[in-house]
């Protein structure tokens, strides 16, 4: 990753900046994607001991005690019930328009705690890495209201994965807590939830993530990967709580998208949204990067990028590399819309930043921004908020924070 050099540029700006009308919000805030109600009854049950219905899992009928059995047995446009227990299986989800329902499926994840006894917890086997706790590799899959959980032994850990195949995936309201790798070889990392290789029309909702741990990079979402050559397009990360990610000696990530960076020509990643997140706490919980940290890393061809409504906090690192909103390997950083998000880092953290190594002259759409301090971002700009970089349009920005827009039902 490139290195922010901390060199000033002498630009001209307005003495005052202010939010008056010019930041005064005149749209509706985009809300999430449509999403079909459930009305249709569970068609297969899972229940640890065997036994359960769809109606009450205490109930003697026959059921799946496993939810890979109840996979195996599905057909297309089944829906599975999972009643609340521990199941320890790596699942791999290679149904179309499955549905998956854990005990907590349509709860927002404020109201509850992870691997409580009402949850459907899903262990992955910990010999196993590179292995997600669920793996979508059809299309049009759903996965509502799960409590997961993955540390392995070697390899990287994953979550919830999405293949090239699961175009449409919707993974929302799950509580993913405790993905860990030990692994010291650089092909292994963690993520909480990995878009692998250019699946398309994935929608991210309401999720809780954390406790991401890794010797090497550590990430909350991640679009991958950097030798892909299948662009990954609209995408919508809305409403989800990311903190506790933490890298040993390389990155940290709220959410990374590097998809088909190496490859030529690079990928068209269209139609991405990143909006209503919260990465990082008020109570310090955020993201450690023992090489640099960057809360949402566009580090990939997003023609039209909208990061929106956004609150970004406790961002640390030993490196001078910590930047709430980067571009890198983007050479169509300049079409981004970065607006109305809440930059709570230190004056010694970027708010949004343009790696030098990018070509071009234009600036990125950072304006009604809070950076932290009423006078606004320094030092290209002119006030004592978090930093920003040459190419970005920061005037006007906001003079107090951006009105709340809680994920996950917070």
């Amino acid at each position: 990753m490139q290195t922010l050099r901390r060199a000033v540029a002498v630009i001209v700006f307005p003495a005052i900046a202010y939010l008056g009308a010019a930041c005064e919000r005149m749209d509706t805030p985009t809300a999430a994607r449509p999403v079909a109600s459930l009305t249709a009854d569970p068609t297969l049950v899972v229940d640890r001991d065997g036994f359960g219905s769809a109606t009450n899992c205490n109930d003697l009928t026959p059921a799946y005690p496993t939810i890979s059995l109840a996979v195996a047995a599905a057909g297309s446009g089944d829906i599975i019930k999972v009643c609340p227990a521990t199941y320890d299986e790596n699942v791999i989800v290679n149904v179309a328009n499955l549905t998956l329902l854990g005990a907590q499926a349509g709860n927002p994840v404020a109201t509850r705690v992870f691997g409580s006894p009402l949850e459907s917890k899903v262990t992955g086997i910990p010999t196993v890495g590179d292995n997600p706790v669920f793996q979508i590799t059809a299309p049009n899959v759903t996965i509502d209201g799960f409590s997961v959980t993955n540390s392995v032994l070697s390899g990287s850990a994953i979550g919830i994965g999405v293949k090239v195949t699961g175009s449409g995936a919707l993974v929302k309201n799950n509580i993913i807590d405790g993905v860990f790798t030990p692994d010291l070889i650089s092909s292994s990392s963690s993520q909480a939830i990995y878009l692998q290789n250019g699946p398309d029309n994935v929608m991210i909702l309401g999720n809780e993530m954390s406790n991401i741990l890794s010797y090497r990079s550590a990430k909350g979402v991640f679009i991958g990967d950097a030798d892909a050559t299948d662009a990954s397009t609209n995408v919508l990360i809305q409403g989800n709580l990311i903190s506790d990610v933490t890298s040993d000696i390389r990155g940290a990530y709220g959410v990374l998208i590097n998809n088909g960076s190496h490859s030529t020509p690079k990928t068209n990643n269209t139609g991405l949204e990143i909006q209503d997140n919260m990465i990082g706490t008020s109570t310090g919980s955020g993201l450690t990067g023992g090489g640099w940290v960057h809360a949402i890393g566009l580090e990939a061809n997003t023609p039209g990028v909208l990061v929106r409504d956004n609150s970004i906090t406790a961002l640390v690192s030993s490196s001078p590399n910590v930047v709430a909103v980067f571009f890198e390997d983007n050479p169509s950083y300049s079409t981004g819309l970065v607006n109305q998000n809440n930059f709570n880092v230190t004056t010694l953290a970027f708010g949004i930043a343009v790696a030098s190594t990018i070509s071009g002259t234009a600036a990125v759409d950072g304006t009604c921004n809070w950076w932290g301090d009423p006078n606004g971002p320094g030092p290209v700009g002119p006030g004592a908020g978090a930093m920003v970089s040459p190419r970005v349009a920061f005037t006007p920005w906001l003079l107090a924070a951006a009105a709340a827009h809680p994920p996950a039902g917070r």
